[in-house]
Parts: C-alpha cells; structure tokens; sequence
C-alpha cells in the first residue's frame, strides 16, 4: 500500500499507534434538540480540508451512560467518516468549546501521541496511499467502512521531530495553492463578466463589429477592452 519509504520509519497498523478506536451509537439522533448544551458532530461537520466545524454542529441533550463516555470527542481526536457518500473523509478536531459527541457515520481514532502526530495521521490519511485503502476496503455495494477497517489502515510512522516538519511544510505549501485557487475565482469570475459584457454589447449595437475580420493570432485585449467599455456605458 505505501511503496517505498525511508529506511528509518516504522510501518504500523493504525490500531497499533492507538489508545482507542470506536464509532458513534445508533438512534441518538432522536436526541437532538435546539436547545441542547452539547454538539452532535456528523459527517457533514467533516470538510475536504480536515476541518471539523464543531461550532456549526447541531445541538443534543445526551442521555446518561457508558455511550455518552465511549463517544465523547477529545482535543485532537482523528474523525473517520465510514459510511456514505463521503466515506473516507477525515479531519482533526483542534478545539472545542462543549461537550461534544460523534454520531454513527463516523470513527473516531484517540491516537498515542508519542508515536504519531493527529495532522501527520489525517494527511496520511487523506492521501493516495489512504483513499486507495479506503477505496478497496469498502464492503459490497454500499459505500462504507467497518471499524476493522480503520484499524488495520497501513501508515508509515517517522519520527515525531520529522512529522512536525512535514506537517509545517505540507501547510505552507496547501496555503500557497489555497491562494491559487482563489486568484483563479476571482479571475474566472471577471472573465465570466467580461463575456456576458462583450456579447450583450455586440448583440445591442454598442460595439460596430461590421467590416471585422479575425486576424491568424487574435489576442483576446482588444475584445476585453471593448467589453469593459461596453459595460461602462451600459
């Protein structure tokens, strides 16, 4: 699954650099409530960024009892979604503000920090080697993992000082591409404009096209400028 790394990493199953690997309880969705002191973290709450919004997650009244123990979130615990359309899906849960419990379309992974980072184990995750496992792993015709899935995902363990680095590297580069993205956005959007400027010009008479002949090369400029002056005067 991994290839080839590093001679001085260790390769592990993840069950084996974990404390605690459990799913959320069934039904406890009768208990959500909007006047509810706890969150109820769903798959929805998971992003393609690894965030988890637990300030947007919906509201429940828990009931008392080992379910509320076993399921209840930690600063730092590693979420799995395993069934649905976004099985797979992963994030890190980097604050909290109240309790906080996971519901049955999820995996939360408690991790030994001594071993592995949560941000090192969500990339790892996140990544070709782990949707590849992901993606062989589900079980018949409905997507979805089973808790024995996750436990046995293959991952390559560095040491804690090289994962902390990866880690900063691999976000300043996903912050450089982020960056990317939106300047494309914005870029897509004004051309996007500047096309419904040009055609409404050129169809209404503001813009004399007659006698116009393309040229072997012709550079889009002129066609911008004639749009950003048609929507001026239009």
């Amino acid at each position: 699954w991994l290839g080839e790394v590093p001679a001085h990493w260790r390769v592990a199953r993840l069950k084996q650099v974990s404390s605690f690997i459990t799913s959320g309880p069934r039904g406890w969705s009768d208990y959500i409530a909007d006047e509810g002191d706890d969150a109820f973290l769903q798959s929805g709450d998971l992003d393609d960024e690894m965030n988890v919004k637990c300030s947007s997650a919906k509201r429940i009244s828990p009931p008392k009892g080992a379910e509320g123990v076993r399921t209840k979130a930690q600063k730092g615990d590693v979420l799995v979604c395993i069934t649905g359309a976004n099985t797979g899906r992963v994030g890190v849960i980097d604050y909290l503000s109240r309790d906080t419990y996971i519901n049955q379309h999820l995996a939360l992974v408690r991790l030994k920090k001594r071993f592995i980072n949560s941000d090192f184990l969500a990339f790892s995750l996140s990544g070709n080697q782990g949707k590849t496992y992901f993606s062989v792993a589900q079980y018949g015709l409905k997507e979805g993992l089973s808790l024995t899935n996750v436990e046995n995902v293959p991952v390559c363990i560095p040491p804690v000082s090289e994962q902390e680095k990866i880690i900063e590297s691999l976000w300043l580069e996903l912050k450089k591409i982020s960056e990317l993205f939106e300047i494309s956005k914005k870029t897509t959007r004004f051309l996007s404009e500047r096309r419904s400027a040009l055609i409404s010009a050129a169809v209404t008479g503001k813009i004399d096209v007659r006698g116009w002949q393309p040229s072997e090369s012709t550079s889009p400029e002129p066609i911008l400028q004639a749009a950003e002056e048609a929507a001026t005067y239009g």
